[in-house]
């Protein structure tokens, strides 16, 4: 599957032509994409890190909060698409 009309088949598009529905498709999904990475650094910066930045690095406690934070972040982020997915369904 091609978003810009590179891959052939039988919509191909001339060389150089861009579909305008797939570059919006691609900006929804960046803008998608984006929104949930900021939702992520937000919650889990705000759980994990000290407002104190004492050390440049992360410390190993800080290290371990925010791995488990993201995957609990994925983990509920995937049960609530699940259930939007089954209520479409319905």
């Amino acid at each position: 599957m091609s978003f810009f009309g590179l891959g052939g088949g039988q919509n191909a598009q001339p060389a150089g032509a861009i579909n305008p529905a797939q570059i919006e498709m691609a900006v929804a999904e960046l803008d998608m994409i984006t929104d949930v990475f900021n939702r992520l650094v937000n919650s889990c910066h705000a759980k994990c890190i000290s407002e104190k930045y004492l050390e440049p690095d992360l410390n190993k406690g800080e290290g371990v909060c925010i791995d488990r934070c993201t995957a609990k972040f994925f983990e509920s982020l995937n049960h609530a698409l699940l259930y939007a997915w089954y209520e479409v369904k319905k």
